[in-house]
């Protein structure tokens, strides 16, 4: 008898009410019948999560809706970044949904020819940084891309080489924030910061405030200071 009360509230609830002036794009839900809908809402792309109670509904905004890079990438997903570089390099950071029913960030980097040269499935939700260029003031062309949970204390940051002729390679990750980019010719590289949080003590955390020197030669960020 108590057994049928939750199996008739789930029967009559009529499914996920959308928030207002938006475009469902995907959606995937896990075994427990959580679900998650990427959404294009107001110039936005959006993780939405709906709940029988709409107060409890969860929306996060990933990132602006790229809408030129839209034919970069598969119609479920939604871009929200697309940098190029004068050599022809394209990266597309571009949100989805796992097949596990949570979202997530995705980054392709288009070759000079235009045919996809590496796919990055492990992004977090939000874009927090997207650059692409010649960040350490060399020839070298750098991608960045920083992503975090809606609880940015840390986030997935990594650093890719773009090279003519050969796939990306990632050069760096880093669970921290970048703070600026050299492009001193003598000493290029990054800033960085990293905090930890002290588990004895929830008040306290332990902050790291380092620079890594780009070396051209070996294609390697090493840690000076």
């Amino acid at each position: 008898m108590f057994g049928l009360i939750p199996l008739v509230a789930f029967l009559l609830w009529s499914g996920p009410q959308l928030p207002p002036h938006s475009r469902q794009v995907d959606k995937a839900c896990n075994p427990r019948g959580f679900c998650t809908l990427l959404l294009l809402r107001r110039g936005k792309v959006v993780d939405f999560t709906p709940n029988k109670d709409p107060s409890f509904d969860r929306t996060v905004e990933m990132g602006p809706y790229a809408p030129g890079a839209q034919h970069l990438v598969p119609k479920y997903e939604a871009p929200v970044s697309e940098l190029r570089t004068p050599s022809g390099w394209t990266m597309v950071v571009s949100g989805s949904v796992r097949p596990e029913g949570y979202a997530g960030l995705n980054v392709r980097f288009f070759a000079p020819g235009g045919k996809v040269a590496l796919t990055y499935n492990g992004g977090s939700e939000i874009l927090t940084m997207a650059k692409l260029g010649r960040l350490f003031g060399g020839r070298d062309e750098i991608a960045a891309v920083c992503t975090s949970s809606p609880h940015p204390n840390t986030q997935d940051c990594r650093l890719w080489w773009l090279r003519r002729g050969s796939a990306p390679v990632q050069v760096f990750n880093l669970y921290g924030r970048i703070l600026a980019f050299v492009p001193e010719p003598s000493a290029p590289g990054v800033w960085t910061r990293q905090v930890t949080n002290i588990f004895d003590n929830p008040y306290r955390q332990f902050v790291e405030t380092d620079f890594w020197k780009w070396n051209a030669a070996k294609g390697t960020l090493t840690k000076s200071f």
